[in-house]
Parts: structure tokens; sequence; C-alpha cells
């Protein structure tokens, strides 16, 4: 596999590599000779069919030896639409034509691979001007190159990640602080008008036991809801058209966002809610200051199963594709469940292990095989989700506590008590492309 990495991306020379490329060379001269004198010269097929023969190739690694046969197939092998279809299967489909040759975009995420790997990130904050005024308690991607927070100072911001600058503010968006925060993708309902097909929305909960719609990107209050008697500790859009929410009065309220209207609430826990997922189309779960998760039917409001930790209450939690939850809180362990069938509750604890953070644990994220933690102890950890194996480990970024962590494909972004909201950027240099999420 190294050797594979080098042919592909390390253009130094070295006498025995120029051998073996001129043997090779030779040899494909010779046998392509042999073809020539039987009439079945392989140069003489028109270029759009050997590139369809190319495509047959699995790998980058065979492309770059074929391109390496002769000075026909070196031309060949760089064509845009082979790199595209290689890029697209080993890595993510690209819906729309990149801006850049594919084979470069290949290169440069060969290269974000090996930074991840080794944990090689360009650290950087949004500009200290235009900062929060107290802690920011959870951020949010708008797209991949935006993002929103929320605070204590009970403002919304909107960031560029690219410039590091603010592009928008909405002041006294709550009477108390702001503390979760959630978007919501366009709604898809056959008779909604066009215009309104593509309008964003977001929803804020609040220690004021509030929850606000807000729509984008003006962030014009649409309506509140206040069913909540305590603050509003997570917020979740289950689609485009139903929102839960968990509060430290040990409810979780699904509701319309059309309406307000409350369509279920959830009752069981004893302690604050202080998280709320999405498990599939059917099913959300809870994470509770009592120890306990809590997995319930989106369509009756019926706890399906109750999952007890080991490691005491729980502040905050993951749900991974679709089939394992990660959840955290007062102790340094994180405790895993993994689900037994797809179509059925039953849960088992896969493992508890201990993940070395030395105080709470704050804040969960996950993204494509990566799980991200934070918490008090102001450190940021990355785990593979697969085998639990604690992959990268970032410390001193923040001065105080941390609250929030976002990951992206290309980098990681947390916030907290000492106000800075930090990027830790992987593809530093390298193609915007690859920051597509």
């Amino acid at each position: 596999m190294k050797k594979t990495k080098f042919l592909l991306f390390s253009w130094s020379s070295s006498s025995k590599r120029n051998n073996s490329i001129e043997q090779q060379r030779r040899r494909s001269s010779n046998e392509l000779t042999t073809l020539t004198t039987t009439g079945c010269s392989f140069y003489k097929l028109p270029t759009e069919i050997l590139i369809r023969i190319l495509h047959h190739l699995n790998t980058a690694a065979n492309v770059l030896q074929v391109a390496q046969t002769s000075r026909c197939f070196y031309n060949i092998c760089y064509d845009h639409h082979l790199w595209h279809r290689l890029f697209s299967k080993q890595y993510y489909p690209l819906l729309t034509p990149p801006s850049e040759q594919c084979f470069n975009l290949y290169k440069d995420h060969v290269e974000l691979d090996k930074r991840w790997a080794r944990g090689d990130a360009h650290v950087f904050y949004m500009n200290n001007e235009d900062e929060h005024d107290d802690s920011v308690y959870a951020t949010a991607w708008i797209n991949s190159q935006t993002i929103a927070s929320v605070s204590r100072d009970r403002s919304i911001k909107i960031w560029d990640i690219e410039t590091r600058n603010c592009l928008f503010t909405r002041k006294d968006a709550h009477q108390g602080s702001i503390l979760c925060l959630t978007l919501m993708q366009p709604r898809q309902e056959e008779d909604i008008e066009e215009e309104k097909k593509n309008e964003l929305y977001a929803v804020t909960g609040s220690s004021d036991s509030r929850c606000i719609v807000w729509s984008l990107p003006n962030w014009n209050q649409v309506r509140q809801f206040s069913a909540h008697t305590h603050s509003v500790l997570s917020v979740l859009a289950i689609n485009d058209a139903m929102v839960a929410t968990a509060s430290r009065d040990t409810t979780i309220q699904i509701w319309r966002i059309t309406d307000g209207k409350v369509c279920h609430v959830l009752r069981g826990h004893t302690e604050a809610v202080n998280a709320v997922k999405r498990l599939d189309n059917q099913r959300i779960v809870s994470a509770s200051g009592d120890g306990t998760v809590k997995i319930w039917c989106i369509k009756t409001g019926v706890c399906l199963e109750t999952l007890t930790s080991d490691i005491g209450g729980l502040s905050c939690m993951q749900v991974i594709n679709n089939r394992t939850i990660w959840a955290g809180g007062l102790s340094s362990h994180i405790q895993i469940w993994e689900s037994t069938a797809t179509n059925v509750s039953v849960w088992k604890t896969a493992t508890v292990m201990n993940s070395g953070h030395t105080n709470l644990l704050r804040a969960i994220d996950s993204l494509k095989g990566k799980v991200i933690t934070a918490g008090y102890d102001k450190v940021i950890k990355v785990w593979d989700s697969e085998t639990g194996k604690c992959l990268l480990n970032f410390q001193s970024g923040h001065t105080s506590k941390i609250f929030s962590v976002l990951l992206g494909r290309t980098n990681i972004i947390s916030a907290g008590h000492d106000k800075r909201i930090m990027v830790l950027d992987f593809a530093h240099q390298l193609s915007k492309e690859l920051a597509r999420r």
C-alpha cells in the first residue's frame, strides 16, 4: 500500500525506479509491436474505447501503473472522467462537477487522509472582534462553510469558516441563555407553495423554557413554542415538519413546526433530559441525568425500551448508523449500546470504556466512521466508531470547558465557556471541494 501511494503522489525519482519504469516501457513496446504485426495494435483503438477499458480498473494504483507503460497511456490515464469515477467510488459521490481536475482532487483527498491519521491540523479561531459576550453553548452546520452559534449572551451568530468573520448577529433572540440549536431540511409537502420549498428553518431552545422557529437566512421569527416548564436543553429536527425538544422538566415533547401543536409529551425520565437524537424514521432516543437512555416511538409517543447505564448520569449522546448509541456523562467513561436487530428494539451493551477524559463529558458528534468527544477537561478526542480506538487527542486549544463540537469532512469545530470558536482544519491549502458534506 505504501508503494502504491509513492507511485501516486511522490514525483521524486531514483535510478532504481527509472530503470523499473524503462523496463516496463520496453516490455510494453515489445508486446505492442507483436500485436501490430498481427494487425491488432492497441494504439489504433479510438481514445474513447481505451478510456472505457481503463474504467474497468478498480483502483488508482492500477491506473497509475498503466500510465507508466507508454506515453499514449500516460495521457489517457489522466482523463477527467476516469478520476471522477475513481473518486466517487473510493470517497463519496460528486453530485456536481468539481471546479478542478478530479485527479488533483483525488490526490488532495489522499493527503487529507494522511493528515487525519497523524493529527496534522491548522488551528485558528473565529474573529475575536465579533465573538460572543459569554459562553457558547451550541453550534450547528448551515452548510460546509457556514455555521451558526448560540450563547449565554442570548444571541445567535452566523460565521463564515473560510474568512473567519461573523456574517450576521441576532441579538436578544431569547429572554434567557440559548442552550441548543438545530437546522431543519426544506419542507417536502406536495401542496406547499413553490417559493417555500427551499426555505430553511432553524429551531433554538432556551433557559426561558421557550423554543423559537426561525426562517433563514434572515433569522426572522416564525413562531414560539412554550409548553415546557423549565429550560430546553436539546432540540431535534425529526423530519421537515416535526421537532422534538428535551427539557430540564424531565419531559420530551414532539410538536409540529407548522402550527406549534404538541403531538406527544413523552414522560418517564426522573431527571433532566440532556439529549434527544433521531434513531430512524420511527424512533427517537433520549439521554438523561437519571442514568437512562430511552427509545421512543415517534408516532405513538410510547417508550419502547429503557437502557440503564453503568456510568451514572448522562449529559450527551450520539446515534451512529442507526444501530449504535454512544453516551457520556459525569464519569470519565463512555458507554456504547449496539442493536442486535435493525427492526426490533433489542439492544446490548457493547462496551464501557475509559475515555481518558478527566471531567464531565459534554459533547459528542460523529461522521463517516469517526466520533469526537469533548468536555470540561478542555480536551478533544477522535475515535474510530467501529473499534472504539482513540485515534487523536487535542489539548490546550481552549482555556475553559468545551460545550459543543462539530465534525466535518475536513475539520473539527469546538466552542465553550471561553467564548471562542476554534477550528481544527485538516485541509489547509488543499482543494475547497473536499469540504463538501
